[in-house]
């Protein structure tokens, strides 16, 4: 049950969280606090960017590094001596290893800013100079980074998903998905004005709590300092100005044309040179939004009701006069009107609700449809309703709603009948979809028959009953999508990604042809990401993963952006990216993607990532937290990530049983893209002896990257190196890095227990490379890369002296040893590290501190 929290929780201090979203500034800073070219750097953004925190952050950084940072703080009227203070300082210590830092420097006078000029100028000291670019700065400030004196680093806006970061981490990650990505929405990127808002939200008590979860509730939380700037703006406004600003924040972006039509041209003119709202747009076609959407919020809470009703009224007579020539204003229009109790047409409620549904937002469907259903009640209305509380994962809802139609009107001609084992299918209960579907007469009962092979892993077979329907000019989304994901799990992803391109130039050349319920609708790209990294092509289908992913957190669709984080966040696992999958899943509570199906493979894919990091106890309350939503078997995904919880939990014999279980049924069902998958997972757990011959199939239209998959354990079993050699050579190719580096180092074991000791540490060599760009990455065959002889310490100072283009007689003088000696440090440098000749050295010597750490 949920209440308002009544001991009020604690938002952490921004000082306390993590520095999120600016590794790319903090690199660009410290570079320049290196570079002898400049004497430091300006760090420059507006008010609440995070502008201090940088600055703290390259504190700690140049500390670290031998630095000693001096903070020139105090009210800006003792700058002046308080900067002279620390310049004797600086001077008298006689080094430059000073690092003085300047903060809020737009605040300086003019003789403190030509002092802090002359210091850069002079190069007595690094500088680093916060500056708020809200404010002039004076003359010798500015000239500070326009003669180059020191290198200027722009911050800007977090992005989106560093936003909600920054909010899991002030609330220790107690507040759900929906509520964080609404706060970092509102805030625009501004540290600042996100804490003030989280702020507001306890103050105001507008957090609800259920199950230790908090949930955002009711409008935006305002605090009073808030509420007054955006009030003082509002209130220099004029009555039809304001009026303008409302009928704006009520529509969103909305048309040019129709605002003017209310309000006039100069109002809205005046609007925008206030900078409260701007125009965009292109082909005659122009829209106004409000620019800040804290603005947009705040007029639509303290809007009253009748003043609301008054301009909705007002918009809809507007679109009686010019009708919006786009899908999203008939459909807002539509919204008014059912808002004003207007009587709606059945066909415009169900058009609306299905435009509604495939623009994902589930609850304006709902209202549409509900409205359809409670004013018309035809069987068509139902299914409709039905269809949307289906997306909303409101089974039991929308198995009765089908009910009462089915006891009003019978069974409509089968079309209810077939829409209860539409919901009983996606729902999970197969045995009541099958009897359901025994009497229907439904084109469309073929695509739900084979949906249900898919479902109990007989993708070959879901492939068969579907060969019919996708021989026609125009399949439908059901159809393709069933395909699909039955062509990816036989291995077939080259057919996969044909199907898809079909459907995807059909859209583009008639949308409407597209525009039914599915099981769901947003799977085709995430179907066509996986098919991609199955060819091969992790690069490209990590990029369009990404696209789809930001593209959802763009326009603010929750649901979809839960959904497309988990496809993202699989091929990012399957690129060796394991930290950025570790870290993007956990942002995104389960319950946000609502279909248990996407609630499973978030988890699954977070506990494989944990467990491939060592991150054993986050691993194992993944492995909890995942029960509610497996019921019965694991999908092969589910197999996978519960396998390497066993192996770190020290299962090992569990995770075995376990993987060769699911791998036999997959090689019984012809699933040999899912085989690919446990087969290679053995590989990987250090099982390859285990599974036999189990990746030995032939299937047809397998692609080199799924092949390189089935043959991973054969390889290491049957220590054969030139299979070794080739599938590390196809995994380096398509990019999966972990992947290449743990057969590059079964490769080196082998090619050490054969006693060709150049070779595998040469190959030993190539794995470390890969292994360092997978982001901590910690799987069992990487531990055989620390099986090389790391060189001795004298043996590591000979061959940095030989690298640098000492001879041997200048080494052995360096080192007070004879030149024998240095000749024999050599022989064993070169047999450890599989070179050659001096020249080969360079790149191959690691720090002594990981050769001996």
């Amino acid at each position: 049950m949920m209440s308002p929290l009544s001991s009020g929780p604690a938002v952490r201090p921004g000082r306390d969280v993590p520095l999120f979203g600016r590794d790319e500034e903090l690199g660009r800073l410290c570079a320049l606090l290196r570079d002898p070219r400049y004497a430091g750097a300006v760090v420059a953004g507006p008010s609440g960017i995070g502008r201090t925190r940088l600055v703290d952050e390259a504190a700690s950084w140049a500390s670290e590094h031998g630095w000693r940072p001096m903070r020139v703080g105090g009210s800006w009227p003792n700058r002046h001596s308080l900067l002279l203070a620390a310049t004797d300082r600086v001077l008298g210590a006689g080094d430059q290893r000073h690092l003085l830092l300047v903060d809020d420097a737009q605040l300086l006078d003019v003789p403190t800013a030509g002092l802090l000029l002359q210091l850069a100028r002079m190069r007595w000291a690094r500088l680093v100079v916060g500056l708020n670019t809200d404010r002039p700065a004076p003359g010798p400030v500015t000239e500070l980074w326009k003669e180059e004196y020191l290198g200027r680093v722009e911050l800007g806006p977090l992005d989106s998903h560093s936003g909600r970061r920054l909010v899991r981490a002030l609330t220790d990650d107690r507040l759900d998905y929906r509520g964080a990505m609404r706060l970092a929405w509102l805030a625009r990127g501004n540290p600042q004005l996100l804490r003030e808002l989280l702020h507001a939200a306890v103050d105001r008590d507008a957090l609800t709590v259920h199950s230790g979860r908090w949930s955002l509730r009711g409008g935006v939380p305002v605090s009073p300092r808030l509420a007054g700037v955006v009030g003082a703006r509002l209130a220099e406004l004029s009555e039809p100005q304001l009026r303008g600003l409302e009928l704006v924040a009520l529509s969103g972006p909305a048309p040019v044309d129709h605002v003017e039509l209310m309000v006039g041209a100069d109002e809205l003119r005046a609007l925008e040179e206030r900078e409260l709202v701007e125009a965009k747009g292109d082909e005659g076609r122009w829209e106004v939004s409000i620019r800040h959407p804290l603005v947009a919020e705040v007029l639509r809470e303290r809007m009253p009701a009748l003043r609301r009703r008054q301009l909705v009224s007002a918009w809809v007579a507007a679109s009686e006069q010019v009708p919006p020539s786009d899908e999203r204003g008939r459909l807002r229009v539509a919204g008014w009107r059912l808002e004003l109790g207007q009587e709606i047409e059945e066909e415009t409620l169900i058009w609306a609700a299905q435009a509604a549904y495939l623009h994902h937002d589930l609850p304006v469907a709902q209202r549409f449809a509900h409205a359809a259903w409670t004013s018309h009640g035809t069987p068509d209305a139902a299914i409709c309703y039905a269809n949307v509380l289906i997306g909303l994962v409101r089974h039991d809802e929308a198995e009765r709603v089908l009910c009462d139609a089915v006891e009003s009107h019978g069974d409509a001609c089968g079309s209810l009948r077939f829409a209860r084992s539409r919901n009983a299918l996606v729902s999970g209960r197969i045995s009541d979809a099958m009897a359901l579907l025994e009497n229907v007469e439904d084109p469309r009962r073929a695509a739900d028959l084979a949906f249900v092979d898919y479902a109990t892993g007989r993708p070959a077979a879901a492939l068969e009953k579907l060969a019919p329907l996708l021989a026609v000019d125009s399949p439908t989304p059901d159809v393709v999508i069933v395909a699909m994901a039955s062509f990816n799990a036989v291995g077939r992803s080259a057919e996969s990604l044909a199907v898809y391109e079909r459907i995807t130039a059909r859209h583009r050349r008639s949308p409407s042809e597209c525009n039914a319920f599915a099981f769901h609708h947003e799977i085709f790209q995430e179907l066509a990401c996986y098919a991609r990294a199955a060819e091969g092509d992790l690069a490209e289908a990590i990029e369009h993963a990404r696209t789809a992913f930001e593209s959802a957190v763009g326009e603010q669709r929750v649901r979809v952006q839960a959904q497309r984080a988990v496809a993202f966040a699989t091929v990012l696992l399957d690129g060796g990216r394991v930290r950025q999958t570790y870290d993007l899943l956990p942002s995104f509570g389960s319950q946000e993607s609502q279909w248990a199906r996407w609630s499973e493979r978030a988890l699954h894919m977070f506990m494989t990532a944990a467990a491939q990091l060592g991150e054993e106890e986050a691993c194992t309350s993944a492995a909890e937290s995942i029960r509610q939503y497996t019921p019965g078997s694991l999908s092969v995904f589910g197999a996978v990530a519960t396998a390497w919880h066993m192996y770190v939990s020290s299962r090992q014999e569990d995770a075995r049983d376990l993987l060769l279980t699911h791998a036999r049924q997959a090689l019984a069902s012809r699933a040999y893209g899912n085989l690919a998958m446990l087969v290679h997972t053995l590989g990987r757990l250090g099982m390859a002896a285990d599974a036999g011959q189990l990746g030995v199939v032939r299937g047809e239209g397998l692609s080199r990257f799924v092949r390189a998959r089935l043959d991973y354990c054969r390889a290491i079993a049957d220590a054969d190196e030139a299979l070794l050699t080739e599938i590390a050579d196809v995994f380096e190719r398509a990019d999966a890095r972990l992947y290449a580096a743990e057969a590059l180092a079964e490769l080196a074991a082998s090619q050490r227990r054969t006693g060709q000791g150049r070779r595998a540490t040469a190959t030993a060599r190539r794995a470390r490379s890969l292994a360092e760009r997978c982001q901590g990455a910690r799987t069992p065959a990487l531990c055989l890369v620390n099986e090389i002889e790391a060189l001795s310490r004298r043996e590591q100072e000979v061959v940095e002296l030989a690298v640098r283009g000492l001879t041997d007689p200048q080494i052995a003088a360096r080192l007070g040893v004879s030149v024998r000696t240095v000749n024999n440090h050599l022989y064993r440098a070169y047999q450890k590290l599989g070179a050659c000749c001096r020249e080969e050295l360079d790149g191959m010597v690691w720090p002594q501190s990981r050769q001996h750490g």
